[in-house]
């Protein structure tokens, strides 16, 4: 990017934070409403888990409507604008789930958060923008991703807090079960504050002045993407990954706290320690890997297999070794662990897909994968709550998993991408036959640092 008197480097360090910190708040918010989520729809009147799956599933809709628009909007217009817009409507889907009187009420609430969590293609697509080498677009993605993950740990630390929630708001009775969208409601109103005070949009750049491309593209008319980037087998079958993930995670976690209540008797205090556990768990596995990338050059392709192989053992022994009772905690760890283990490993898909695609067009490239990926999350809950039969969800899953192996055997060859590290490394990518990124010549990239 060229440095400009309008906006400096240290608007761009300060920018990424804001941004790590709404995304950290998304993740707060994840962790705080979803252990308590069945149980207040109980209170609320709720007699079937298909209401859990609404819940989840509303959240999940509006960012599969929403998010190509803001990414749009975010690609010719303003970030800054969606993310205040993004804030507004997260405390007004968390005011009116604090002050829910029967379950419709609490779907709706969760449909209108949802709206502000699609800012998440803006997000992102401003992230790989103000990147100035593909390595920076995995670490910027990559500490973004760490500082949800980061919220998914000190959300529950919340709800042990408001286990004792007991008082009066004017009318309002506040509980443990509807306090979630008070903390929430107070979270996002810090954050609306950050995001007008302290973030700043990028520049618009002449069209005449040339771009460092994440891809090997055209200088001519980035403004516009072209049908041909998203409709190429990578991408594809990125966005298909991407896809069978979020399914097999939304699945799983909404098949999780029931299990536990009914095979382990574990409410919501100890299904807290559990997402807790989770997400200290990815972190753990994330930063390890991307060490692990850097230095010894592996291949982001290689990376998503490894995760999703690790996925598919999970599922095949949950399949295969059911717990039955708290006697057999140790098969559900088991499988769990494994498959947690290889959650991180598909977080670096956004990153090989932005590789593939026109920089200036990443807002709807991400709004595009953020609909995709709120699809899984809106059918994943249902699957979970809807299989009649423990054989039926578990096959699902595995067969699933599979399918996204093969689709990444199919797609290898299309999934070509260096593994960027220092320039002109001198060892092979393990995985890659040749770079697809040459260095750019010394005067051109002087001119656009």
């Amino acid at each position: 990017m060229t440095p400009t008197s309008e906006y400096t480097e240290q608007d761009k360090k300060r920018s990424i934070i804001v941004l790590g910190i709404f995304w950290f708040f998304t993740g707060v918010e994840y962790a705080v409403i979803l252990p308590s989520a069945w149980l207040y729809l109980q209170h609320l009147g709720a007699d079937n888990k298909f209401w859990l799956s609404a819940s989840i599933s509303a959240f999940s809709l509006a960012n599969f409507l929403f998010s190509p628009f803001y990414g749009r909007i975010a690609d010719k217009f303003s970030t800054k604008t969606i993310l205040l817009l993004s804030n507004i409507f997260e405390l007004l889907g968390n005011l009116l789930y604090l002050c829910a009187n029967d379950v419709y009420s609490n779907i709706l609430g969760r449909f209108i958060a949802g709206l502000g969590a699609a800012a998440g293609s803006a997000i992102f697509a401003y992230l790989i923008r103000c990147a100035s080498s593909p390595m920076e677009v995995n670490s910027n993605m990559g500490n973004v991703m760490t500082a949800r993950a980061v919220g998914l740990i000190v959300g529950p630390a919340f709800n042990f807090l408001l286990v004792h929630a007991d008082f009066h708001i004017g009318i309002l009775h506040v509980t443990p079960l509807n306090a979630p969208g008070l903390v929430m409601f107070s979270i996002f109103l810090i954050c609306q504050v950050m995001v007008f005070f302290f973030f700043k949009d990028l520049p618009k750049e002449p069209r005449s002045q040339p771009l460092v491309s994440v891809a090997a593209t055209s200088d001519d008319d980035e403004d516009t993407p072209k049908c041909s980037e998203y409709m190429g087998l990578g991408v594809i079958s990125l966005l298909l990954v991407q896809f069978l993930n979020m399914f097999n995670q939304t699945a799983y976690e909404t098949f999780l706290t029931p299990f536990t209540l009914s095979t382990f008797h574990w409410k919501q205090t100890a299904n807290s320690i559990v997402f807790i556990a989770t997400a200290v768990v990815a972190i753990s596995v994330y930063k390890t890997m991307i060490y692990t990338q850097r230095k010894f050059q592996i291949a982001d392709r290689i990376e998503i297999t490894i995760g999703i192989v690790l996925q598919f053992v999970g599922f095949c022994l949950f399949w295969a070794i059911p717990a039955q009772n708290s006697h057999e905690l140790w098969k559900f760890v088991l499988s769990s662990v494994i498959f947690v283990v290889g959650l991180p490993f598909v977080y670096i898909a956004p990153a090989l897909q932005a590789k593939l695609t026109t920089k200036r067009a990443q807002g709807l490239g991400q709004g595009i994968r953020r609909s995709v990926m709120s699809g899984a999350q809106i059918i994943g809950p249902l699957w979970a709550t809807l299989s009649s039969h423990p054989n039926a969800f578990w096959g699902g899953m595995v067969g699933l998993t599979g399918l996204s192996i093969v689709v990444l055997v199919v797609a290898w060859k299309k999934l070509e991408f260096v593994m960027p590290g220092l320039p002109s490394p001198k060892k092979p990518v393990l995985g890659e036959r040749q770079p697809l990124l040459r260095d750019e010549p010394e005067d051109r990239r002087n001119a656009i640092n």
